[in-house]
């Protein structure tokens, strides 16, 4: 089917993690909120590939406890962004507070500390990537162990990046 799925144990962490194939961006790091607010939050992609990649026409859903899965950023943010070989791209609430973002998703969005999940899918329609976490702790974010892995862990200090990297 075409599906590699793997589940991590981190600590206390579960996570499944989804890559499709023939996807060519990985979702690097999210971070949901922090003691201030979860509008606090972003996501964070890398492209390990050595070609640029056009990102018009991708979209991301979130996917709630219940397995509903809702539009978090329209395929509208992302035309004419390209993401250069081996940077990253960094996606954030509109009212997040930090590093640049290369582009933001609407106010009334957001993503939920517990039992949630990014769904990343490409200009064909198809999902390249899905991550979910249990529990993402304010103040911290869940990065990606390697490229060429599934694992995520928590990091203590979140680092996000945006395409100036």
């Amino acid at each position: 089917n075409g599906t590699n799925e793997t589940d991590v144990t981190r600590a206390t962490e579960v996570t499944k993690v989804t890559n499709v194939t023939g996807g060519t961006i990985l979702v690097s790091e999210i971070m949901v909120g922090n003691d201030q607010s979860n509008q606090n939050s972003f996501i964070e992609f890398f492209n390990p590939t050595n070609q640029v990649i056009n990102m018009t026409g991708w979209f991301v859903k979130k996917k709630s406890s219940t397995d509903s899965e809702s539009l978090l950023i329209s395929s509208s943010y992302f035309k004419n962004k390209m993401i250069q070989p081996g940077k990253y791209f960094l996606a954030t609430h509109q009212n997040y507070q930090g590093v640049l973002p290369d582009i933001t998703w609407p106010s009334s969005y957001a993503l939920a500390y517990k039992n949630n999940a990014v769904l990343l899918y490409n200009n064909l329609g198809k999902k390249v990537q899905e991550v979910h976490w249990d529990t993402i702790p304010k103040n911290q974010s869940y990065q990606r162990n390697s490229w060429s892995g599934t694992d995520f862990y928590i990091q203590v200090v979140p680092n996000p990046q945006n395409s100036k990297f």
